[in-house]
C-alpha cells in the first residue's frame, strides 16, 4: 500500500494574477533598431575591407568633386546684383550708360534685362527726352557737365580704349581705362603708389600721364619714366606717375589715364558712361526718370534693394524669368549628369561588395533576419560610403575652385573677379549618394 506524500510547502505556486505578457515593440522602434544594426554592420565592413571601400569612395568622390568645383567657379564668374557694385561704380551711387535715342526700360540690373519702351503705335519705340546741353558728337568727358546737371550731382566720365606698345621685341596690347580717380571711387580705382595723373593735354608733344596696373607691370611695361604707345592708330608718349588697381566688367585694365589720351574723333550718338557721385541714392523712381532720357542705369540703391516684380515692365519680367529658367536648367542638367556618371561608376563596385557579403548575409538570415533587414544591411553600406565620399568630394571641389580662382586673380584674369560664391543649396543635391539595387 502506497501513500502520496503531501506537497511541500516551499514548492507551492502562490496564487495570484497571471503573468503579464511583454508588449511587442512598435513598428517604428523595429525599423529604427534594424537600421541601427545595419549601419553598425556597414561601418564594421568598411573598416575590415579598406581597399574595396576606398575604391567606392574614389568613384563617388571624383565626379562630385568635379561638379562642385565647376558650379562654384561658374557662380563666382557670374557677377550679378549687389556683387557688381565695386567694379561698376566703386563708391559712387550709380552708373549711367547711353543715352539712346529711344526711351529705355530695364530691370534692377540693366545687364540682365533691358530694352526700349514702346509707345504702342506703329512707330515702335518711344523717343527719348533730350538731355539739355548734351552734344551727341562729343565724348563722355565733353558731356559730363550736361549729365551732372541732369542728375543734380557730380559725375565722372568713364571710357575704355586699347593701347599698343613695344616691350623689347614684343608687341603688347593693353586695355586702357580713362577715369579721373581724384574724387575717390573706392574699389573701382585704387591708387597703389605715386600720384593721380593729370588730365591729358591736347598738345601731342606733352606726355600723357598714366598709371600702370600690376597686370601691365607683369607684361614688362617699365614702371618708371616714359614709353611710346598708340591708341586708335595715334602715337603718344606716356609718362608713368604711379601704379593703381582698377576693376572693369569684362577685361583686365593695364593702364589708367584721367581722360581720353588721344582725340578719338566723332562719337556717333554721343554714347558714354558716367559714375554718379555724392551721398544721395539713385532710387528706382530716379532710374525710371533717367530711362525716359535714354539712359540705362545701374544703381547701388536698386541693386541692394530691388523693386518688386509687379513694378517692372512685362517685357522685363519675361526676360528675368527666362534667365532664371536657363540657370535652373543648367543646374538640373549638371545634377542629372552627375547622377548618371556616378551610378555607372559606383554600381559595379557596390555589386561586387554585395556579392562578397553573401556569407555575412546568409548567417544573418539563418539567425532570423528577414529580407528587409538584409536589404538595409546592403543599403547601410551604401549610405556610409556614399555620404562620406560625397561630402569629402564637395569639400575638396570647393577647395579646388578656391585655388583656381586665387590663381586666376594673380594672372589678372577678370572673369573670376567676383566674390567667391559657394551655393550650398545647389551643391546639396550633388552630395546625394546613388542607391544600389541589393
Amino acid at each position: 500500500m502506497s501513500t502520496a506524500a503531501p506537497p511541500r510547502p516551499d514548492l507551492e505556486v502562490p496564487a495570484g494574477p497571471p503573468n503579464a505578457t511583454v508588449a511587442e515593440p512598435s513598428r517604428f522602434a523595429q525599423w529604427r533598431s534594424s537600421w541601427a544594426i545595419a549601419l553598425r554592420m556597414a561601418r564594421r565592413d568598411v573598416r575590415r575591407h579598406k581597399g574595396r571601400s576606398a575604391l567606392v569612395v574614389v568613384m563617388v568622390l571624383l565626379p562630385t568633386l568635379l561638379l562642385s568645383a565647376v558650379v562654384t567657379i561658374a557662380y563666382t564668374s557670374d557677377v550679378q546684383g549687389a556683387e557688381k557694385i565695386p567694379m561698376a561704380m566703386g563708391s559712387g551711387q550709380a552708373l549711367l550708360e547711353g543715352p539712346d535715342t529711344s526711351a529705355a526700360v530695364q530691370g534692377p540690373d540693366p545687364a540682365q534685362a533691358s530694352g526700349s519702351e514702346n509707345d504702342g503705335t506703329d512707330e515702335g519705340a518711344t523717343t527719348a527726352t533730350t538731355v539739355p546741353g548734351f552734344d551727341r558728337s562729343g565724348d563722355p568727358f565733353d558731356n559730363a557737365a550736361a549729365v551732372s546737371r541732369l542728375v543734380g550731382s557730380d559725375v565722372v566720365a568713364v571710357d575704355e580704349y586699347g593701347l599698343r606698345t613695344t616691350v623689347g621685341d614684343r608687341r603688347v596690347s593693353l586695355q586702357g581705362l580713362a577715369l579721373d580717380g581724384r574724387p575717390g571711387l573706392g574699389e573701382k580705382l585704387v591708387l597703389l603708389s605715386g600720384r593721380w595723373p593729370a588730365p591729358p593735354s591736347t598738345d601731342p608733344a606733352v606726355p600723357v600721364e598714366v598709371l600702370l596696373t600690376p597686370y601691365a607691370v607683369a607684361k614688362g611695361v617699365p614702371g618708371t619714366g616714359t614709353f611710346q604707345g598708340s591708341v586708335d592708330g595715334t602715337a603718344r608718349t606716356f609718362e608713368v606717375v604711379g601704379t593703381a588697381r582698377a576693376r572693369l566688367d569684362y577685361a583686365t585694365a593695364g593702364v589708367v589715364t584721367a581722360g581720353e589720351p588721344v582725340d578719338r574723333g566723332e562719337n556717333p550718338g554721343g554714347y558714354g558712361r558716367w559714375i554718379v557721385l555724392g551721398d544721395d541714392p539713385v532710387t528706382w523712381e530716379d532710374v525710371q526718370a533717367l530711362n525716359g532720357h535714354g539712359f540705362r542705369v545701374t544703381s547701388r540703391a536698386v541693386l541692394e534693394d530691388p523693386p518688386p516684380a509687379d513694378r517692372l515692365a512685362p517685357a522685363i519680367r519675361d526676360q528675368l524669368a527666362g534667365a532664371d529658367r536657363y540657370t535652373t536648367l543648367l543646374v538640373g542638367l549638371g545634377a542629372a549628369m552627375l547622377l548618371i556618371v556616378t551610378t555607372l561608376l559606383v554600381g559595379p563596385a557596390f555589386a561586387v561588395s554585395a556579392a562578397r557579403q553573401r556569407r555575412t548575409l546568409a548567417l544573418a538570415a539563418s539567425n532570423g533576419a528577414h529580407t528587409p533587414m538584409l536589404r538595409r544591411t546592403v543599403l547601410g553600406q551604401a549610405l556610409v560610403l556614399g555620404a562620406l565620399s560625397a561630402g569629402a568630394g564637395t569639400v575638396l571641389g570647393v577647395a579646388a575652385a578656391w585655388a583656381v580662382v586665387a590663381w586666376a586673380r594673380t594672372t589678372g584674369d577678370q572673369t573670376l573677379i567676383g566674390p567667391f560664391d559657394v551655393r550650398p543649396l545647389v551643391l546639396g543635391p550633388s552630395r546625394s549618394p546613388p542607391w544600389p539595387r541589393p
